[in-house]
Parts: structure tokens; C-alpha cells; sequence
């Protein structure tokens, strides 16, 4: 028993002054009723304290249950607290219980940046080669389709510039 729970129950108060004023404080946002402890809510009902185990169940059940939407561990804990539950840490042990699920990191976002510093690699430059000139006349020349070549003499063809037909 936590001795928030003693001192809400029993009114037994630990001996050092100085937790007793502590406690004496933090209980005023607690209350117990039908022996479970409940947090009083600012904006709305009373939240039922429960244990991780239970906080790790409702985690779940928010995240990928038969409503789950695959959230982030800010809107599961927003949603454990309108649901109406409450426990101490709740946005870590929602981040906690969201990352042991594999399929929840296949989407996390994906570090494009290398890790290591890149090299630069020499490469050989090569001289750009001209092109032939047309004048206008010659765009508008009708391209005949390329001839038919054997698989042999294509192999072996080098290409070669025109000035007139593109084949």
C-alpha cells in the first residue's frame, strides 16, 4: 500500500516533517472511493489510478485496439485521460509501450542524412563534342525510318552525324 492510499484511508502520516507536508498536499488532489483511488480532474471526472500493469493494457487497447488508430504516445495519453484513467508517468510509459511494437516503427521517420561523411571520387572529364548545325529548312525535312540492319553489323556500326535525315 503507497502511503498516499495509508494516509487517505487510515490518516497514518510518515514521521518526517517534511514528507508529511508533501503528502499532506498531494492528497488533496486524490480521493478514494470504494477502495480505488481516484485523481481529481480539473475539466472533467474523477480519473481511476491504476497499476502499469493495467496502464500497459489500456495503452494497448487505445493504440491498436478494435477503435486503435496507430497514434503517437502524446494522443494515447490524452485519450487514457478521457477515457477516465490515471497514472503516474503516463506520456514515458505510453512512449515505452509504443516502441516495443515493431509495426508502429516500420513508419517512424527515416534519417536521410549519411552517417558518414561522403569522398569525392576523381572521375576522367570529357571533352563535349559539337553537334551538327541545321539550319531551319531542315527541321522540317520528312524523316524517313531507319533501314533494317543485321544484329552483326549493328554490333559493329559506330555512330555517325547527318546533317540532313536523323536515321
Amino acid at each position: 500500500m503507497t502511503p498516499l492510499l495509508r494516509y487517505l484511508q487510515e490518516g497514518i502520516i510518515p514521521d518526517d516533517k517534511e514528507e508529511s507536508r508533501k503528502l499532506k498536499i498531494q492528497a488533496l488532489q486524490y480521493e478514494v472511493i470504494d477502495e480505488d483511488l481516484y485523481r481529481r480532474s480539473y475539466l472533467g471526472p474523477y480519473l481511476r489510478c491504476i497499476e502499469l500493469k493495467e496502464a500497459e493494457y489500456v495503452i494497448r487497447e487505445i493504440h491498436e485496439g478494435i477503435c486503435g488508430m496507430q497514434m503517437g504516445a502524446k494522443m494515447v495519453a490524452a485519450r487514457a485521460m478521457r477515457a477516465g484513467y490515471y497514472w503516474p508517468a503516463m506520456f514515458l510509459s505510453a512512449v515505452k509501450e509504443i516502441q516495443k511494437r515493431d509495426h508502429c516503427q516500420v513508419h517512424a521517420p527515416v534519417g536521410r542524412k549519411p552517417k558518414t561523411n561522403l569522398i569525392p571520387v576523381a572521375h576522367e572529364q570529357r571533352k563535349p563534342q559539337r553537334l551538327p548545325e541545321l539550319q531551319p529548312q531542315q527541321w522540317l525535312e520528312k524523316r524517313e525510318p531507319p533501314a533494317r540492319r543485321s544484329p552483326e553489323s549493328s554490333a559493329r556500326r559506330q555512330p555517325e552525324f547527318h546533317v540532313g535525315n536523323w536515321t
